[in-house]
């Protein structure tokens, strides 16, 4: 790629957004430089639009348990709701998982008070799951079985799916830097 000789054309697209495009190549490749000396400007930008991130990805959500759970009578809305219960959920059990690591590592605490939160900290990793798996399972009515199974690929794909809006919001933050 190169602005002049070799610029990106998009022939059903019209000038000005082809020029707009390679503006932002243009502009991307510009910040790796930058970004490679000092990358705390890419994590700001990133944190900044992860609140977006997941917001946009809880309607996703929401049609992923539509998929799954397609011959339960639930209408969309009532996934929804479980999709924004689930994601405040996770929210607020990582602010706390996070809140009891950090105090867990402050050096004037006593041995004995240090240790408890790090066992509440582990204890957190292990409920939030937990927690997950037991709300799928009250408010889907199934059994074990099938509710683990949907857990698990509902998890494993929207993780997943996470994972490329979030390369997709790097790729946006290079760019906007």
């Amino acid at each position: 790629w190169h602005p002049e000789t070799n610029p990106v054309e998009i022939g059903w697209l019209p000038a000005n957004l082809n020029a707009a495009i390679n503006n932002a190549i243009e502009r991307g490749l510009l910040n790796v430089q930058s970004v490679s000396e000092d990358p705390a400007a890419l994590i700001e930008a990133m944190l900044n639009l992860l609140p977006l991130v997941l917001f946009f990805m809880m309607p996703v959500f929401a049609l992923l348990l539509k998929f799954f759970y397609l011959f339960s009578r639930h209408l969309y809305m009532e996934h929804f709701i479980v999709a924004l219960h689930s994601h405040s959920f996770l929210f607020f059990a990582v602010l706390i998982s996070l809140s009891l690591n950090a105090m867990s590592g402050i050096e004037s605490l006593p041995g004995g008070v240090a240790w408890t939160l790090s066992s509440l900290y582990s204890l957190s990793l292990i409920w939030i799951p937990l927690y997950l798996l037991l709300m799928q399972r009250r408010v889907y009515g199934q059994g074990w079985v099938f509710t683990t199974v949907k857990y698990s690929v509902i998890g494993t794909l929207y993780v997943m799916m996470l994972v490329f809006t979030l390369l997709a919001a790097a790729l946006i933050s290079l760019v906007m830097l």
